[in-house]
């Protein structure tokens, strides 16, 4: 989202800026071709610039960036800005092409979460409308964050009283979370990180609601919340991956050329249905090797196996710890870091890369601190993994 790169940084003659994301009214003609990312003809009577140091990294991604929804594209000038200053979100939308109007949003989560996406949205509606309350917010609260005098609630617009206790009762309740959206007339909901953000329910219900969820559409949930038939995807994509039982899968059931499905069989080629099975894939990749549940996540229905000896105690934990999910076996990487690049894509097939961060600082399988940018892998390394992640 443009909300979370609208920040002012001010630059002195001497200095070097960060990148600061402007919307003005014509390209600058005094800049050479190569600055402007690809777009059409008609789409350079509006430009989105960035002012920004000298990072031949961060240039040369940018020259990439195809062409939005709104027809605006990214062009690199000098300090002078041409502010072009747009009275409503509804002018907005109309000005770029949008097809839907968003002045009031449902963020369902709390603490940080929650004050970072009202300061970067309110920060961005200040400087597109000079009104940083052009978008209003609705937040849910506790008993627990009412006691705690939590700054989200004093920021937002309204706020909604929930159940407190664990958040099944609360932020991850998704069918709370929808019909909150629908009594307060929100036209979207963000869900941050963490509680309901990666449940693909909860597009899904906010879409018959006719409620944009803010976040990855549902189909992308279901595809890559399931690690098996995301190990499939990857490889269709000609992404590369660590030895498993599903090595070499890819699927040819292309629909329209741009869509493929991922058939029950081919599915289980890539699972392990008992011990004996896992114990002949762990065999051919090669021990030490990780079993891991498909549908786990947050540390659990995972476990390393060094040897054929334990195996089976580890397989089994592994089940109990997820029971009914389908399970797989990966080789370990050993002395590896664990690198993410993160993507901002659009429903219109758009994705770009924005850098990526360093999470290999873990406590039971569970992040504890993500190191940003990214500065362990050599630059050549990491721009692969970077066009990787894109065609993915």
């Amino acid at each position: 989202m443009l909300s979370n790169a609208h920040e002012d940084h001010k630059v002195d003659d001497d200095s070097s800026a960060k990148p600061v994301f402007t919307i003005n009214a014509a390209p600058d003609d005094s800049l050479p071709d190569d600055f402007y990312a690809d777009a059409d003809d008609e789409s350079q009577h509006n430009s989105l610039s960035i002012e920004t140091m000298d990072s031949k990294r961060f240039h040369r991604q940018s020259r990439q960036l195809r062409q939005s929804m709104s027809g605006i594209h990214l062009s690199l000038q000098d300090r002078d800005r041409q502010d072009l200053t747009i009275a409503t979100p509804e002018e907005f939308i109309k000005r770029f092409g949008g097809n839907k109007v968003i002045n009031k949003i449902l963020i369902a989560n709390n603490g940080i979460a929650a004050v970072k996406c009202m300061r970067s949205i309110r920060r961005w509606s200040y400087e597109i409308f000079r009104n940083e309350r052009a978008i209003r917010f609705v937040v849910m609260v506790t008993p627990e964050d009412l006691k705690a005098n939590a700054e989200y609630i004093r920021m937002a617009d309204h706020y909604v009283p929930v159940t407190g206790g664990t958040n099944n009762n609360n932020y991850a309740n998704v069918e709370l979370i929808v019909d909150i959206a629908k009594r307060m007339a929100v036209q979207a909901v963000w869900a941050g990180w963490g509680h309901a953000s990666e449940y693909p329910k909860l597009p899904e219900l906010l879409g018959k609601a006719g409620i944009v969820f803010m976040g990855p559409p549902q189909q992308a949930m279901w595809a890559l919340g399931d690690k098996i038939a995301s190990s499939i995807v990857a490889q269709t994509a000609k992404v590369p991956t660590l030895p498993w039982s599903g090595s070499g899968l890819v699927c040819s059931d292309w629909e329209d050329g741009k869509t493929f499905k991922i058939p029950p069989d081919l599915y289980r080629k890539g699972c392990v249905h008992d011990v004996n099975e896992g114990l002949t894939a762990a065999h051919e990749i090669g021990f030490p090797v990780m079993i891991k549940a498909s549908e786990g996540g947050g540390g659990k229905g995972i476990r390393k196996s060094e040897s054929t000896d334990d195996f089976p105690q580890m397989f089994r934990q592994v089940q109990s710890e997820v029971p009914g999910s389908p399970i797989f076996v990966m080789k370990l990487a050993k002395c590896a870091r664990h690198l993410e690049v993160q993507l901002l894509a659009d429903q219109y097939g758009n994705a770009i890369s924005l850098f990526g961060r360093d999470c290999s600082i873990q406590r039971r399988h569970q992040k504890i601190i993500e190191e940003a940018p990214c500065i362990v892998a050599e630059e050549e390394t990491f721009a692969q993994m970077e066009r990787a992640a894109v065609r993915l």
